[in-house]
């Protein structure tokens, strides 16, 4: 079972991603100013990297935001996260077979239950 923390890190990358649109810059535009590769940005923001600590510190300084901010829990962010981790895994998953599919919806559901939800 995935714990709070785990699951504030899988997030991390969307409330990222979600500030750099809020301050109107396209990925291109922050990875030069943060000296950091594109491709690697859209891998934090799509949730498939998690960035270090001093990543974090310079997307937060050049974005003029506390990084505090991305590690604060919010109703929804179990949610997003899941969508965020979902939206990474699309291609594996449709690649499952029915049965497959199945399976996994078993074992989603167990951890549910498990988890008292």
């Amino acid at each position: 079972m995935a714990s709070r923390n785990m699951t504030m890190l899988y997030g991390l990358g969307g409330r990222i991603r979600e500030t750099r649109e809020q301050h109107g810059l396209s990925l291109t535009d922050l990875s030069v100013a943060v000296g950091s590769d594109k491709s690697a940005l859209s891998k934090i923001e799509k949730g498939e990297r998690v960035p270090n600590l001093e990543t974090i510190g310079r997307l937060a300084d050049e974005l003029d935001v506390p990084m505090t901010v991305w590690f604060q829990e919010t109703a929804s962010s179990n949610t997003n996260s899941m969508k965020q981790f979902m939206t990474a895994k699309q291609s594996r998953l449709d690649k499952l077979s029915p049965e497959q599919l199945s399976n996994l919806q078993v074992l989603i559901n167990q951890a549910l239950s498990m988890a008292g939800v």
